[in-house]
């Protein structure tokens, strides 16, 4: 009797077990309310819309770029603006600029495709390194470059750089040179100000170029002789690559 009873306490054991091993298995993990159909099926349905992860995108470029066509070769200083060019001092180089930086504050890289137009107002005939110039007129001959800062490597790698004799217009071979600038670091936007904050990466515009001496030209240089330089930024968001 002993044995019989002991088997039946045995027997009970499982069978509540079982029964709670049942019970246990058929509660889903889910956030969303179970139904009961009724037939023993427990369902429900979830919804996802889908967010559209917005780059940020945000490029600085400087508004005021001075250049000086400097034909006398006159000690020319320009100041240094913060955020914009380091100063020049006493440069006595036919063309004078400083070095603009281009600050890309974005969490992706972006391409910079420049147009630019120039035009040449008073005695100045804007020559090209193609051109065969008249050597008593007065020529000038300037490039516009855009670059990665020391430490930055854009696409291409040595930068652009724009005769100014082109325009750049986007048709045939005047195509519009562009440069692909890396992310800034730790960019962030605030939700309620919009403020963006973060390390830009820093592109460079500078230009170069040469003039024709005072002995060679037919009527001298004046305040008259001057160029009128446009660029124009069109920016466009890339891929971020994977790290």
């Amino acid at each position: 009797m002993k044995v019989k009873r002991i088997l039946a306490a045995a027997m009970a054991t499982t069978m509540i077990l079982g029964t709670s091993m049942v019970a246990f298995a058929t509660e889903p993990a889910v956030t969303a309310d179970i139904v009961d159909n009724g037939k023993g099926v427990y369902s429900t349905s979830v919804t996802t819309d889908t967010t559209f992860q917005a780059p940020i995108v945000k490029v600085i470029v400087p508004t005021a770029t001075p250049v000086y066509l400097n034909p006398y070769g006159i000690a020319t200083t320009i100041a240094a603006v913060e955020g914009v060019n380091a100063a020049v001092t006493n440069s006595k180089a036919q063309i004078v600029a400083a070095t603009y930086k281009i600050q890309n504050m974005s969490n992706v890289p972006v391409k910079i495709d420049a147009a630019i137009t120039t035009t040449a107002t008073g005695a100045v005939l804007l020559a090209s390194d193609a051109t065969t110039e008249n050597l008593t007129t007065k020529w000038v001959k300037v490039s516009a470059s855009i670059k990665g800062a020391t430490g930055v490597t854009t696409t291409p790698a040595a930068g652009v750089t724009m005769d100014l004799a082109h325009k750049y217009t986007g048709k045939n071979d005047d195509v519009r040179p562009t440069l692909i600038v890396p992310a800034g670091t730790s960019i962030a936007k605030n939700a309620d100000t919009g403020a963006i904050t973060g390390t830009a990466t820093i592109a460079e515009l500078s230009f170069t170029g040469s003039l024709n001496s005072p002995a060679n030209v037919a009527t001298a240089w004046t305040d008259t002789d001057k160029l009128k330089i446009v660029v124009k930024y069109d920016i466009y968001p890339q891929v971020q690559a994977a790290e």
